[in-house]
């Protein structure tokens, strides 16, 4: 079985972080504040992403290049290959009835 990542303790440690930046803000509205305060917002999405998807720090994680053909009808598609090399037998993936269509530049995460 897989182990549930945990980053509730750091979560909650940069959420104090940030009020106590905010706290700051109030005093001094500072450039260099302000950018502290969006910088541990990040962090914080990143890791409850990290978390609800259970992303472990050591996954491989690929970035889609841009597509070879520039184009606006030019798109990637997720596909299951049924261990065929032929794609009569491929099927695209549907999640909730949608096909997946990254973008360029979309994360793709391989678990560890």
């Amino acid at each position: 079985m897989e182990t549930k990542i945990e980053y509730s303790f750091v979560v909650s440690e940069l959420v104090k972080l940030r009020d106590v930046v905010i706290a700051n803000l109030k005093i001094n509205q500072s450039q260099e504040l302000l950018s502290r305060k969006t910088e541990i917002d990040r962090a914080i999405r990143w890791l409850e992403k990290g978390q609800e998807f259970n992303i472990h720090p050591k996954s491989k994680i690929t970035v889609l290049p841009d597509t070879r053909v520039q184009t606006p009808s030019s798109e990637y598609r997720v596909i299951e290959d049924c261990e065929s090399d032929d794609p009569n037998y491929w099927i695209e993936v549907k999640v909730k009835g949608e096909s997946i269509k990254p973008l360029p530049g979309s994360l793709i995460v391989e678990r560890s």
